[in-house]
């Protein structure tokens, strides 16, 4: 939006599944940076492999709206936005890094799979998560995951 308030652009971005983004910033290159979750794989707009259920999708976009890459991190149990009849979490955010990357927190329950290589300290799967934190480089590769998890 212009500072009027009226629409420059718009686009829907997703795949075959669901997508909810919960942090959007504009990064130092004017662009924007997109974190969410995803359980699509390999269609639309979404071009990764998904890792389980859910799991954390950032878009990397042009200050025009263009996708320049999109990813999905996480491990074969639920990460991200989980949605069950015992809990409802959502706490994605994507933050800028001095060096250009990015660090994204959220939560996971998987267990040493796929992109999170920290044991879960609860019995992990949809019901029991612990706190996930990542640093991107400026490419979009995890660079570290600390061991932050904390027994539910």
């Amino acid at each position: 939006m212009n500072p009027s308030g009226d629409i420059v652009w718009q686009k829907l971005y997703g795949g075959s599944g669901d997508e909810r983004a919960y942090s959007v910033i504009t990064a130092a290159d004017g662009g924007y940076m997109i974190a969410g979750n995803s359980t699509s794989s390999a269609s639309g707009d979404v071009t990764a492999i998904n890792h389980g259920g859910n799991d954390v999708c950032v878009f990397k976009l042009t200050s025009a709206g263009v996708i320049q890459r999109q990813a999905l991190y996480g491990g074969t149990s639920a990460d991200g936005n989980v949605s069950s009849t015992v809990i409802n979490i959502r706490p994605i955010a994507i933050r800028q890094t001095a060096d250009g990357g990015y660090v994204v927190v959220s939560t996971s329950g998987s267990n040493n799979s796929g992109d999170v290589t920290d044991a879960n300290n609860g019995a992990g799967g949809v019901t029991n998560f612990d706190q996930w934190i990542f640093k991107m480089d400026t490419t979009g590769n995890i660079v570290w995951v600390p061991h932050t998890g904390q027994k539910n």
